[in-house]
């Protein structure tokens, strides 16, 4: 099972990079490649191979002005009941904890502060209690270390933080590619 962070979900139906995934599926127009995204999420979400957390609902359907086709279709499918939510659990909260202090401790205050801020910490949390692979679209590098104070320079990013606790992260893109073919049938291809 996939667990999806926020940005598996917002970052392919954002115009250029669903031009760019047409391209990848062959498709002949954004059109079709949303209709896909579509149909690809539910048959995820209906089959139990994709699950998120309230916090990226949340996030992912917070208001915002114009057309957002990621935030409909998460409305939509949540109010057929399509969804596949996983919930933290007692184990969740003591992982929580100790991804807030290795944050806390390895990163300059203001990196953390943000980053313990968002829903990352408990979309991690809930990837390792619940042994899924957390889908996401950042970066996945090592980051460095100022040798002055020992600590992590930078943002602090997911797939390290989910690395430092044995929790596997992954692209949308690359859950695509390695379920279109097994999905591909389903969704009518």
């Amino acid at each position: 099972m996939y667990l999806l962070d926020s940005s598996a979900i917002i970052t392919p139906f954002h115009g250029a990079q669903c031009d760019s995934l047409s391209l990848v599926l062959g498709h002949k127009s954004r059109k079709e490649t949303y209709a896909w995204l579509e149909r690809w999420y539910e048959y995820g979400f209906l089959s139990g191979n994709l699950a998120i957390c309230q916090e990226v609902y949340d996030e992912v359907t917070k208001e915002s002005k114009g057309l957002r086709r990621e935030r409909d279709l998460m409305i939509n499918f949540n109010s057929k009941d399509i969804i596949k939510f996983l919930k933290i659990e007692k184990e969740g909260f003591d992982v929580l904890k100790s991804i807030n202090e290795f944050v806390k401790n390895n990163y300059e205050s203001h990196q953390a502060h943000g980053f313990l801020t968002k829903p990352d910490p408990i979309v991690i949390a809930m990837a390792k209690v619940h042994n899924t692979i957390l889908v996401v679209e950042e970066h996945h590098f090592i980051p460095a270390r100022n040798g002055g104070n020992g600590l992590i320079m930078g943002a602090v990013k997911i797939p390290f933080v989910a690395a430092a606790f044995g929790v596997k992260c992954v692209s949308i893109m690359g859950v695509m590619l390695a379920e279109h073919r097994d999905w591909g049938t389903t969704l009518g291809e």
